[in-house]
């Protein structure tokens, strides 16, 4: 069963993850590393406006 969560804490267990999911779909193909995705992410992530 897939469940969806709304991640608002930078430190969630299940960022990197996600990092590594956009990095391996998008971040490879723009020349992205893996370092400007989780920075892109960390900044995504947030409680108190529109990411």
């Amino acid at each position: 069963m897939t469940e969806i969560i709304c991640i608002t804490d930078k430190n969630h267990p299940a960022l990197p993850a996600i990092i590594e999911w956009l990095y391996d779909w998008w971040g490879k193909d723009e020349d992205y590393t893996k370092e400007q995705v989780e920075a892109y992410v960390r900044n995504a992530v947030c409680k108190d406006r529109i990411p």
